[in-house]
């Protein structure tokens, strides 16, 4: 048996995937495909309550599945920005 990764976080591990198997010389052959891991049941069981932050493959990040496009200010603003800004210089 051969370990590629072994992770241990704390005494308790939940861990949300599937059972797999395949037969290989007439032996049964099992293994978990894991699609989600927690320290928390209720994560698991109920879905996380944090946001989540990821990015698309064009680089974008993508906030509670809504994309954060970049939006340039207008002139005012640009200006009112640069007026709150202006104490910190």
């Amino acid at each position: 048996m051969q370990y590629i990764s072994f992770f241990i976080k704390g005494n308790r591990v939940y861990v949300k995937g599937y059972l797999n198997s395949y037969s290989s010389n007439n032996k049964i052959q099992s293994f978990i495909t894991i699609n989600d891991i927690a320290d928390n049941y209720d994560d698991i069981t109920n879905g996380r309550k944090a946001p989540h932050i990821r990015y698309d493959p064009d680089g974008v990040m993508v906030w509670n599945g809504k994309r954060c496009e970049k939006e340039e200010p207008t002139e005012k603003e640009y200006l009112e920005m640069k007026e709150l800004l202006e104490e910190f210089k």
